[in-house]
């Protein structure tokens, strides 16, 4: 067989063997999960840590969140459970409405991490970063 026939077959080859790897690369990267994806964050979630820390009252806080991304916080310092009401859960947090005083706070979703939720708040006074551990985990 003629030295050009075998340059010829093994460029071909070679060929077939690049468009069959950028087929599964393209395969792999279009079955990879969209990264804009929100995270899920049902479930009730118990107040764990905070900086600078909160007053031991609070120890028992938590916030509820429901796979409608609708939500009830608990404060434990005035017993008090507040529902979100229209408001929802979103990537950037959430916002409730105290019914005793009419202040809207907000608390921004920082991350989630190990059955673990971080939001940044001024619910307490100066802004806090509060650590949430999912319940049961």
């Amino acid at each position: 067989m003629p030295m050009k026939t075998v340059f010829k077959k093994r460029a071909i080859q070679s060929i077939k063997g690049c468009i069959f790897l950028t087929v599964i690369l393209l395969l792999g990267v279009s079955c990879d999960k969209d990264g804009n994806e929100d995270p899920v964050y049902d479930g009730k979630w118990v107040y764990e840590s905070s900086t600078p820390v909160i007053d031991q009252s609070y120890f028992q806080s938590y916030i509820e969140i429901f796979q409608d991304r609708t939500f009830v916080i608990y404060d434990s310092s005035r017993s008090l459970t507040i529902e979100g009401g229209e408001n929802k859960v979103t990537p950037n947090g959430l916002t409730i409405t105290d019914p005793e005083t009419k202040i809207t706070y907000s608390f921004k979703l920082l991350g989630k991490k190990d059955n673990k939720l971080t939001l940044r708040t001024a619910f307490f006074g100066p802004q806090t970063t509060l650590t949430l551990k999912l319940s049961g985990t």
